[in-house]
Protein backbone atom coordinates (compact mmCIF):
# COMPACT_ATOMS: atom_id res chain seq x y z
CA UNK A 1 0.00 0.00 0.00
CA UNK A 2 2.76 2.30 0.68
CA UNK A 3 4.58 1.88 -2.72
CA UNK A 4 1.04 2.22 -4.40
CA UNK A 5 0.81 5.63 -2.50
CA UNK A 6 4.13 6.84 -3.27
CA UNK A 7 3.73 5.44 -6.76
CA UNK A 8 0.61 7.76 -7.21
CA UNK A 9 2.36 10.52 -5.42
CA UNK A 10 5.20 10.77 -7.74
CA UNK A 11 2.81 10.73 -10.92
CA UNK A 12 0.99 13.60 -9.36
CA UNK A 13 3.82 15.87 -8.60
CA UNK A 14 4.91 14.78 -11.85
CA UNK A 15 1.88 15.86 -13.91
CA UNK A 16 1.71 19.08 -11.85
CA UNK A 17 5.06 20.35 -12.34
CA UNK A 18 4.17 19.15 -16.06
CA UNK A 19 0.82 20.98 -15.93
CA UNK A 20 2.51 24.06 -14.14
CA UNK A 21 5.27 24.40 -16.77
CA UNK A 22 2.63 24.02 -20.19
CA UNK A 23 0.06 26.48 -18.01
CA UNK A 24 3.28 28.94 -18.05
CA UNK A 25 4.41 28.77 -21.99
CA UNK A 26 0.70 29.24 -23.20
CA UNK A 27 -0.07 32.32 -20.77
CA UNK A 28 3.17 33.57 -22.71
CA UNK A 29 2.19 32.36 -25.72
CA UNK A 30 -1.73 33.80 -25.51
CA UNK A 31 -0.02 37.40 -24.16
CA UNK A 32 1.74 37.41 -27.62
CA UNK A 33 -1.37 36.51 -29.70
CA UNK A 34 -3.45 39.68 -30.86
CA UNK A 35 -2.20 42.98 -32.83
CA UNK A 36 1.33 44.89 -32.20
CA UNK A 37 1.90 48.70 -33.35
CA UNK A 38 5.53 50.11 -32.79
CA UNK A 39 4.59 53.17 -30.40
CA UNK A 40 8.09 54.35 -29.05
CA UNK A 41 11.57 54.24 -29.72
CA UNK A 42 14.03 54.49 -27.37
CA UNK A 43 18.09 55.25 -27.67
CA UNK A 44 20.81 55.11 -25.06
CA UNK A 45 24.25 56.25 -25.07
CA UNK A 46 25.71 54.26 -26.94
CA UNK A 47 23.21 54.70 -30.51
CA UNK A 48 24.99 56.23 -33.45
CA UNK A 49 24.12 59.56 -34.70
CA UNK A 50 22.22 58.31 -37.84
CA UNK A 51 19.82 56.25 -35.09
CA UNK A 52 19.64 59.27 -33.25
CA UNK A 53 18.06 61.26 -36.53
CA UNK A 54 16.35 57.81 -37.34
CA UNK A 55 14.09 58.15 -33.68
CA UNK A 56 13.59 61.75 -34.54
CA UNK A 57 11.88 60.76 -37.65
CA UNK A 58 9.98 58.01 -35.85
CA UNK A 59 9.15 60.12 -32.92
CA UNK A 60 7.76 62.51 -35.44
CA UNK A 61 5.72 59.93 -37.55
CA UNK A 62 4.23 58.62 -34.56
CA UNK A 63 3.11 61.53 -33.12
CA UNK A 64 1.06 62.12 -36.34
CA UNK A 65 -0.58 58.62 -35.57
CA UNK A 66 1.41 57.15 -38.63
CA UNK A 67 1.28 53.18 -38.09
CA UNK A 68 5.06 52.62 -39.40
CA UNK A 69 5.72 48.84 -38.01
CA UNK A 70 2.52 46.17 -37.19
CA UNK A 71 2.92 42.45 -36.17
CA UNK A 72 -0.24 40.48 -35.99
CA UNK A 73 0.83 37.29 -34.18
CA UNK A 74 -1.37 34.30 -34.71
CA UNK A 75 -2.64 31.48 -31.93
CA UNK A 76 -1.78 29.07 -35.04
CA UNK A 77 1.36 29.75 -34.98
CA UNK A 78 1.96 31.54 -37.83
CA UNK A 79 2.22 36.04 -38.33
CA UNK A 80 2.17 39.01 -40.52
CA UNK A 81 4.62 41.97 -40.33
CA UNK A 82 3.11 45.63 -42.02
CA UNK A 83 5.94 47.93 -42.34
CA UNK A 84 6.27 51.55 -43.57
CA UNK A 85 9.63 51.83 -42.84
CA UNK A 86 11.40 51.02 -46.48
CA UNK A 87 8.98 53.38 -47.96
CA UNK A 88 10.17 56.41 -45.83
CA UNK A 89 11.15 59.05 -47.89
CA UNK A 90 12.58 62.83 -46.51
CA UNK A 91 12.64 65.38 -48.76
CA UNK A 92 13.20 69.36 -48.43
CA UNK A 93 9.66 71.42 -47.88
CA UNK A 94 8.25 73.71 -50.70
CA UNK A 95 9.77 76.45 -49.04
CA UNK A 96 13.62 75.25 -48.98
CA UNK A 97 13.51 75.93 -45.29
CA UNK A 98 13.30 71.92 -43.87
CA UNK A 99 12.37 68.90 -44.31
CA UNK A 100 9.28 67.35 -45.42
CA UNK A 101 8.62 63.99 -43.42
CA UNK A 102 5.09 61.91 -44.78
CA UNK A 103 3.87 59.13 -43.63
CA UNK A 104 4.25 56.47 -46.46
CA UNK A 105 1.36 55.14 -48.09
CA UNK A 106 3.06 51.81 -49.15
CA UNK A 107 2.87 48.76 -46.88
CA UNK A 108 5.76 45.97 -47.25
CA UNK A 109 3.54 42.74 -45.98
CA UNK A 110 5.59 39.83 -44.79
CA UNK A 111 4.61 36.53 -43.74
CA UNK A 112 6.43 34.12 -40.88
CA UNK A 113 5.50 31.31 -38.53
CA UNK A 114 6.57 32.30 -34.84
CA UNK A 115 7.18 30.27 -31.31
CA UNK A 116 7.65 32.26 -27.63
CA UNK A 117 9.18 30.59 -24.96
CA UNK A 118 10.26 32.21 -21.75
CA UNK A 119 11.30 35.88 -23.74
CA UNK A 120 12.98 33.80 -26.73
CA UNK A 121 10.74 34.77 -29.63
CA UNK A 122 12.00 33.11 -32.62
CA UNK A 123 10.33 34.14 -36.07
CA UNK A 124 11.08 31.93 -38.96
CA UNK A 125 10.45 33.05 -42.64
CA UNK A 126 11.16 31.47 -46.18
CA UNK A 127 14.72 33.28 -45.70
CA UNK A 128 15.93 33.06 -42.10
CA UNK A 129 15.16 32.23 -38.59
CA UNK A 130 15.98 35.14 -35.95
CA UNK A 131 15.43 34.80 -32.16
CA UNK A 132 14.44 37.86 -30.32
CA UNK A 133 14.77 38.07 -26.57
CA UNK A 134 11.57 40.24 -25.70
CA UNK A 135 10.00 41.27 -22.86
CA UNK A 136 6.11 40.78 -22.70
CA UNK A 137 3.08 41.98 -20.48
CA UNK A 138 -0.40 41.72 -21.56
CA UNK A 139 -0.15 45.37 -23.18
CA UNK A 140 3.51 46.27 -24.49
CA UNK A 141 6.07 44.31 -26.10
CA UNK A 142 9.45 45.43 -25.73
CA UNK A 143 12.91 44.27 -27.83
CA UNK A 144 16.50 45.17 -28.10
CA UNK A 145 17.49 46.99 -31.12
CA UNK A 146 20.73 44.71 -31.22
CA UNK A 147 18.49 41.81 -31.66
CA UNK A 148 17.11 42.95 -34.92
CA UNK A 149 20.28 44.32 -36.57
CA UNK A 150 23.38 44.56 -34.56
CA UNK A 151 25.08 46.78 -36.52
CA UNK A 152 22.26 49.53 -37.39
CA UNK A 153 20.32 49.39 -34.38
CA UNK A 154 22.85 48.45 -31.37
CA UNK A 155 21.55 51.29 -28.80
CA UNK A 156 18.06 51.25 -29.43
CA UNK A 157 14.93 49.69 -28.08
CA UNK A 158 11.79 49.52 -29.90
CA UNK A 159 8.12 49.21 -27.87
CA UNK A 160 5.11 48.43 -28.98
CA UNK A 161 1.92 48.47 -27.68
CA UNK A 162 -1.22 45.67 -28.37
CA UNK A 163 -4.11 47.37 -30.27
Amino acid sequence: MKRIFLLLLTVVTLNFSCSSDKEENNSEQDNIVGTWQISKVNIDATASGELEFAKGIIDLLLSKNCNLLEFTFNANGTMVTKSKIDALKVSQNSEGTGLEILCPEETEIEEASWFLKEGKLTITNDQEERVLNITLTENSLEMEGKDVDAQKYKGAQLIFKKV
